[in-house]
C-alpha cells in the first residue's frame, strides 16, 4: 500500500511541474519526433557510398560513423509514444479502436506500397506475390512497416503496462528489466562474445543468436517495449532532469553520444571486416546499449528546445503531427527519385543526402496534408 502511495505522490509532483512547462514539453516532444522522422528518411535515402571494405578512405569511415546516430530513429518514436501515452487517462474502447486502426493501416499501406514500387521498379508481380509482399512485410518492399507491427504489439499489452505504471512501480520496473535482458542484454553479450571469439579463436558467432530465446515471450520486439516504457519513466524523471543545470546535462549528453557512437562504429567496422560485408549499424543497432544511451542523450538535449522561433516551431510541429503519413509515403517517393539522383555523382554526398531527406519530408508532408483533405481517403492516414 505504501508503494502505491509513494508512486502516486511522485506522479502528482511530476504532473504539477510538467503542467508548468506544458508548452515547452510538447515543443521538445515535437522536436524529438521531427529528429526521428528525419533520421528514418536519411537512413532509407542513402545516396552516398560508404563501403570502406571496397575503398578504405577517411570519408567513407566518417560517413559510416555518422550512421551510428541514425540507429536512434525508430527508438525515438517509441520513447515519444511512451512519454505521451503513459501520462494520459486510459480509455479501453478508444485504445482498442486505435489498435484496429493501426492494423488496417498496416495492411492498406502494405498493399499501396507494393503496387507503387511494382510500377516504379517495372517488376511484374502475380496476385499472390502482391498479397504476400503486402501482408508479410517483404524485405526491400514493405519491411519498413515493421515499426507499425511493433507498435501494435506494444499497444496490445499497454492496458497492463498502464496499470503497473500508475499503481505498481516495482512490477513496471520488473517488466522493463525482463525486456532489457531479452533484448539489450542478449545483444550486448553476443557483441562481447563476438569480439573475444574473433580476437582469440578467429571465430565469428551468429550475432542474431538470442541467448534467452527459449524463455522470451516478447519475440523480436522486446527492445521496443524497453524504449516505450522508458518514455513513461522519462515523463516521471523530467522534473529531476530539469533541476540539473543546463550546461551540465548538455555536456554529459554530448559526451555520451560521442562515446556511444564511437563504440558502435568500432564494433561495426570490426564486424564488417570479419564477416566480409558491411554491418548495418542502424538496423542492427536498435537493440544495442549504445543506441539506448544515445536516445536518452538526445531526449535530454531536446529539453532545451523552447520553440521561440515561430516559423521554425510551426514547421517542426506540423511535421511532428504528420510523421505517420510521412513514414507511409517516404519510401515510395525515395524509390521514385533516388535512381535519378545517383546518376549525378556530385550529388552523391552525405550533405546533399541531408538536403534530399529534408526535401522528401516536406513533399511527403504536403502529400499527407492533401490526402487528409479528401473525404473517406483521409482515413488512410
Amino acid at each position: 500500500m505504501s508503494e502505491v502511495v509513494v508512486k502516486n505522490e511522485n506522479i502528482d509532483k511530476s504532473n504539477s511541474i510538467n503542467t508548468a512547462i506544458k508548452k515547452e514539453r510538447y515543443n521538445f516532444i515535437d522536436l524529438l519526433e521531427f529528429i526521428a522522422i528525419f533520421f528514418v528518411v536519411l537512413y532509407h535515402s542513402t545516396i552516398y557510398a560508404l563501403n570502406f571494405l571496397q575503398e578504405s578512405s577517411f570519408l567513407y569511415y566518417l560517413r559510416y560513423f555518422l550512421r551510428a546516430l541514425l540507429s536512434t530513429c525508430c527508438p525515438l518514436f517509441f520513447v515519444a509514444n511512451g512519454f505521451l501515452l503513459f501520462q494520459k487517462e486510459f480509455n479501453l474502447k478508444k485504445h482498442l479502436f486505435k489498435i484496429l486502426k493501426f492494423l488496417i493501416l498496416m495492411v492498406i499501406w502494405g498493399l499501396i506500397t507494393t503496387l507503387f514500387l511494382m510500377l516504379i521498379r517495372g517488376e511484374s508481380l502475380s496476385f499472390n506475390q502482391i498479397l504476400e509482399y503486402s501482408f508479410t512485410l517483404k524485405q526491400t518492399w514493405t519491411n519498413h512497416l515493421w515499426f507499425l507491427r511493433a507498435l501494435i504489439c506494444i499497444y496490445l499489452i499497454f492496458p497492463l503496462l498502464k496499470i503497473a505504471f500508475d499503481k505498481y512501480n516495482k512490477i513496471f520496473i520488473y517488466f522493463i528489466i525482463i525486456c532489457f535482458i531479452f533484448s539489450f542484454g542478449s545483444r550486448f553479450f553476443n557483441m562481447l562474445v563476438s569480439v573475444f571469439s574473433n580476437l582469440i579463436f578467429n571465430y565469428q558467432i551468429n550475432l542474431n543468436f538470442n541467448l534467452f530465446s527459449y524463455f522470451s515471450v516478447f519475440g523480436p520486439y522486446a527492445y521496443s517495449f524497453v524504449y516505450f516504457c522508458l518514455g513513461g519513466l522519462l515523463y516521471l524523471w523530467l522534473p529531476k532532469i530539469m533541476k540539473i543545470s543546463v550546461k551540465k546535462r548538455n555536456i554529459v549528453a554530448v559526451i555520451s553520444i560521442v562515446i556511444s557512437c564511437t563504440l558502435l562504429f568500432l564494433f561495426g567496422v570490426f564486424t564488417s571486416f570479419n564477416q566480409g560485408s558491411m554491418y548495418d549499424i542502424v538496423w542492427e543497432g536498435y537493440d544495442t546499449i549504445f543506441s539506448l544511451i544515445n536516445v536518452i542523450a538526445i531526449f535530454i538535449l531536446c529539453i532545451n528546445y523552447k520553440g521561440k522561433f515561430k516559423f521554425l516551431n510551426n514547421t517542426i510541429k506540423n511535421i511532428s503531427g504528420n510523421t505517420l503519413g510521412i513514414y507511409f509515403i517516404h519510401l515510395i517517393l525515395i524509390d521514385l527519385t533516388k535512381g535519378f539522383i545517383k546518376q549525378v555523382p556530385i550529388l552523391c554526398s552525405f550533405w546533399f543526402a541531408v538536403i534530399y531527406s529534408f526535401a522528401i519530408i516536406l513533399i511527403c508532408f504536403g502529400l499527407s496534408y492533401l490526402i487528409k483533405k479528401i473525404p473517406i481517403i483521409k482515413n488512410i492516414l
